[in-house]
């Protein structure tokens, strides 16, 4: 029955996603198509790949720091670019929360340990998300609902604060109610997340992790803003990387949304269409911009990222041999 369903969802991502793309591209000539590709330079791709590696690379420190240095850097560099290419497979990361936890596991990790360091890391991301936004969202010129966006992303970043610092003392004063204890499961997962946290309760390594997250998301924005300036013949800029960063952090939201196209094809760059346009970017074919952008991105991430799944499955299966 759950082998039945998948399936359902997985043909039904197919069919979003080919009606999303054909109702946006029967609009545009293959003309144009072909010249906004063609746009896109050799130089601009390996730029591209150069700061989405070096962004791995980080990615990878603060893993490593978040699993407590168990595992070699270049096995866990493989691992985070298998993570990397699985993140649209499924909702809500599901798919690269999945590889993570398995590929980490077969290293040593326990699975409650790898678990709660994939979302220990999510909760880092969005602190460095608030950070940047609140950065980026200076260069807009307007005043229209200022307050109103400072209050959402300071009570997000206030919420993601009170898991990282406050986690310890509210489960203290859970354990006390003594309710926990009618339940062996919760019980369990409430300790593993305890002894998680106080072995990684030190400000220094706190802080060592914000920084790469932040350095991560910069990366990460850069890397695909080569790839927007190419395509869109966007001025370099402080400004517009701002803008660029701001959108595209809005666009990825979409991966929250249970239902999607296939890879996020489709979805993805509907919400970078309406996104765009609703900042005023002036671009012309949003959509197209974003599925290059898309395309690009995933042609890259899947290339790197199956080669790397079958580094470690070879040599998975060497050491059973």
């Amino acid at each position: 029955m759950t082998d039945k369903k998948g399936s359902l969802k997985i043909i039904f991502s197919i069919i979003l996603s080919a009606i999303i793309i054909y109702v946006f591209f029967r609009k545009i000539p293959l003309t144009k198509i072909k010249e906004t590709i063609s746009y896109l330079t050799l130089n601009g791709i390996i730029l591209y790949i150069f700061f989405s590696l070096a962004g791995t690379i980080f990615r990878t420190l603060r893993y490593k720091i978040l699993l407590s240095n168990k595992i070699g850097f270049t096995k866990l560099f493989l691992i985070t670019l298998v993570r990397n290419f699985s993140v649209d497979l499924l909702p809500a990361r599901t798919a690269s929360f999945f590889f993570y936890t398995y590929f980490t596991n077969n290293e040593g990790i326990k699975i409650e340990e790898a678990g709660i360091s994939f979302i220990i890391s999510m909760i880092y991301d969005v602190l460095s998300l608030t950070l940047l936004l609140s950065i980026a969202f200076l260069y807009f010129n307007t005043n229209n609902n200022i307050l109103m966006f400072y209050s959402l992303l300071l009570g997000i970043f206030a919420s993601a604060i009170i898991i990282l610092y406050l986690t310890i003392p509210i489960i203290n004063q859970v354990e006390k109610l003594g309710f926990i204890n009618k339940s062996k499961k919760i019980k369990l997962i409430i300790n593993n997340v305890k002894t998680y946290f106080i072995k990684h309760n030190s400000n220094k390594e706190r802080v060592n992790i914000l920084c790469l997250s932040l350095i991560i998301r910069f990366l990460k924005y850069i890397s695909l803003f080569i790839l927007f300036k190419e395509l869109t013949k966007t001025v370099l800029s402080i400004k517009n990387l701002s803008i660029f960063s701001f959108g595209l952090s809005a666009t990825e939201l979409s991966s929250i949304i249970p239902i999607q196209g296939i890879a996020g094809f489709g979805t993805w760059e509907l919400s970078f269409k309406y996104i765009f346009d609703f900042l005023k970017t002036g671009i012309k074919d949003p959509f197209l911009i974003g599925f290059i952008i898309h395309t690009t991105t995933q042609i890259w991430e899947y290339l790197i990222g199956l080669i790397s799944f079958f580094i470690i499955f070879y040599k998975k299966r060497d050491k059973t041999n």
